[in-house]
């Protein structure tokens, strides 16, 4: 695969579309020009759509829009850096605002050797029964500020069962203290969700949940990872090797915690 900006995002709407579209008040929908990708939830952050650089992004971006604005609901809304200038005033027309760029980052598996946690402090499972998946809501609703009941209905049980997502959690002393959800398309890895609330942050816990997990995947045949990196997380992202392919601007509908107005 030809690692662009654009190829990975269409990844990313494959492992989003179909999650998103089985949910009860969900949408998924993927086209030539994009995709589209909403819980029904709320909350931005699980209201997602990706707008590419076709000759169609201006009509895209439109219907795109109507969706979202006809379920009102709040959303992010991802628009490809070569089509960005040209489509701001469309989307400011639309109601749509500015929030800065999200740095899409990738790392070849190959480059991933096991992870670090040379006193055995952390321990890393996959998630594999309700009880665990709740404590993973819980644990995320504290790093992001995003609300419980949200994150109940996103995350539900039915998650379990799908072939490509998967949910980490990393536990210290028997508690939880950072968690993960990876998207698996073919041998191509997206890291999500990756939380650890503040309380356990600069301890060493998210750098080993993410080593761990990558360390997971690579034995499991994984060729490629890639991430969306918040301007709390890039740091880290840098630490262990990611690189930008894109700082693809973001647009909101609403408010998202992750990305505040600017």
């Amino acid at each position: 695969m030809d690692v662009t900006a654009l190829s990975v995002w269409r990844l990313a709407g494959e492992a989003f579309v179909p999650w998103m579209a089985d949910l009860p008040n969900g949408i998924g929908q993927c086209t030539p020009g994009g995709w589209l990708a909403l819980s029904g939830e709320p909350v931005a952050d699980f209201n997602l759509a990706y707008v590419d650089d076709s000759p169609a992004a201006p009509d895209h971006l439109r219907a795109v829009a109507g969706v979202i604005q006809g379920r009102q609901l709040p959303a992010i809304v991802l628009l490809a850096s070569a089509v960005s200038d040209r489509l701001a005033p469309i989307a400011g027309q639309l109601g749509l605002h500015p929030v800065g760029a999200l740095p899409l980052m990738v790392r070849p598996a190959s480059a991933v050797v096991g992870h670090q946690d040379p006193d055995g402090r952390y321990h890393v499972e996959l998630v594999t029964t309700p009880e665990a998946l709740r404590e993973v809501c819980v644990l995320a609703s504290e790093a992001f500020e995003l609300p419980l009941d949200s994150l109940v209905r996103v995350l539900d049980p039915r998650v379990l069962a799908a072939p490509d997502i998967d949910v980490f959690l990393a536990r210290r002393d028997g508690q939880p203290v950072s968690t993960v959800l990876t998207t698996r398309t073919g041998d191509v890895v997206g890291i999500w969700n990756m939380g650890t609330p503040p309380r356990y942050q600069r301890q060493g816990a998210g750098r080993a949940t993410l080593e761990a997990v990558m360390a997971s995947h690579r034995e499991r045949g994984a060729r490629l990872f890639y991430l969306g990196a918040t301007p709390a997380g890039k740091p880290l992202y840098d630490r262990v090797g990611f690189q930008t392919v894109e700082e693809t601007p973001i647009w909101i509908l609403g408010q998202s915690m992750p990305f505040p107005d600017l």
